[in-house]
């Protein structure tokens, strides 16, 4: 999930099928350049509205904060025992 995230930060266009559709959608691209392009610059947009830690870093501290509490509890009720 990085590489792809990375790839869209950078603006790479990506596609992705069944081997055989994604040797045939990576030939397409390589001949249409200005679909690179779109593909890429929606990809860029997509992690500068939406998935870029400006917009997930809450979600991510949530995760985290569950886990931890998670963790913890089993502790605690050990220690009442």
């Amino acid at each position: 999930m990085n590489n792809t995230l990375e790839y869209m930060a950078l603006a790479n266009a990506q596609v992705a099928f069944d081997v055989e559709e994604f040797g045939r959608q990576v030939v397409a691209l390589l001949d249409d350049s200005e679909q690179r392009e779109r593909m890429g610059q929606i990809a860029r947009q997509r992690i500068e509205n939406e998935l870029g830690r400006a917009h997930t870093h809450k979600q991510l501290l949530e995760a985290y904060a569950w886990l931890f509490r998670q963790i913890r509890a089993p502790r605690r009720a050990r220690r009442r025992q």
